[in-house]
Formats: structure tokens, sequence, C-alpha cells
């Protein structure tokens, strides 16, 4: 059984999106979420574009009354790190990251989720910054732009930019979790090669 989910032409990948991706790299996406952080390790060679793994990050929810309470926040933060340092000790026995490309965090309606999407995601660049050559954050529109995405309407829907990144590593009927999808997005874009 092979060691990673798919690999597949660089060209055609490069074709489908429309860009020219950096050769002999292996970088990580992360996509911060409160409840589940979507990770996705992408290698390339001369050749191919590798997707080595996907996983998630779970933290548990907050009933709303106690959202503002600092031991349950400490508890919260305590578990994401405990995984993230899990994942960091597997990976980099296996690889050596050339870029990290964390989803900055973005306003909805919700300052209690705000806060937290800037916490883990600082916590994630703090724990990566020393093994990986560049690290960096990129919003949701920005990421999505630099793979060439473009939206039908004004506001792109999740499952649009879902079937957009699973047709371009032709990844057919494989299920993953929302994040993971946007984290495989933002490791293609941290792929694009640098002109």
């Amino acid at each position: 059984m092979a060691d990673y989910i798919k690999k597949i032409s660089k060209s055609t990948v490069e074709k489908y999106l429309g860009i020219k991706l950096a050769p002999n790299k292996t970088v990580l996406g992360v996509d911060v979420a409160s409840k589940n952080t979507g990770l996705a390790v992408i290698s390339s060679t001369d050749s191919y574009i590798i997707l080595e793994e996907t996983r998630l990050i779970r933290v548990p929810s907050v009933p709303r009354k106690d959202s503002k309470s600092i031991q349950i926040l400490l508890n919260r933060v305590d578990i994401f790190v405990e995984q993230v340092d899990a994942f960091k000790q597997q990976l980099i026995q296996k690889h050596y990251l050339d870029k990290v490309l964390i989803e900055d965090c973005h306003f909805g309606r919700n300052v209690v989720t705000l806060k937290t999407l800037a916490r883990f995601g600082i916590l994630f660049y703090e724990r990566f910054r020393h093994i990986t050559k560049a690290s960096d954050f990129k919003g949701a529109t920005t990421w999505r732009s630099i793979i060439k995405f473009k939206a039908p309407k004004k506001k792109a829907l999740k499952k649009e930019v879902i079937d957009y990144i699973r047709d371009s590593l032709e990844l057919g009927d494989i299920k993953l979790v929302e994040d993971e999808w946007e984290a495989i997005g933002l490791a293609l874009a941290a792929l694009k090669e640098e002109v």
C-alpha cells in the first residue's frame, strides 16, 4: 500500500490551476479553525505532486455560556498544542518542510471565534517556524486567488472551493472534512513557484 494519498503528474495539476508549481519542495497547509484545524502535507518532484497526508486537530466545542471562562480557554489551548506537538514530531521524522502556509484569521460575526483563530494560528506558527525555511499567513481570498480559484458568485461557497481543489488533484470521491480540503488548497498555494 502506498505511503501517500495521491500522486499525480505535476503538469496536469499546473494545467488545471493555471500556475507553475515549485519542484522538489514539501509544504504544509494549515486551515486553522476553532474546532477542526485541517492539515495537509504536499510534496513535489520535477514530475509529480504528491498529497502525502491530511489530518485534523480536533478541539471540543464550548457551550456559549462558558466561552469566556479562562480555565476552559486554557484547556482548549492545551488540547490544541498537545495535538500540534504530536503531529510535528511525526512530521519531522518523515519530511523536511520548505514552507508552512497558515490561513490567516478573519472576522465573521463572533469575537470569541476570532480570538481563538488568532491564538491557534500563532501557536501553530510558533511551533513550526524553527523547522521550516518559510512560514506565512494568507487570508482565504488571497490563497484562493493564488491557485486561481474564481468564484462563480460574489462569495464562494465552500463546496465550490472543495470541488475545485478535488478536481485539481483528481481526487474523485475521497472523503475528507472541509478543513482538510482547505488545507490542501493552502498547501497548493504554498507550492506556487516564486517568480
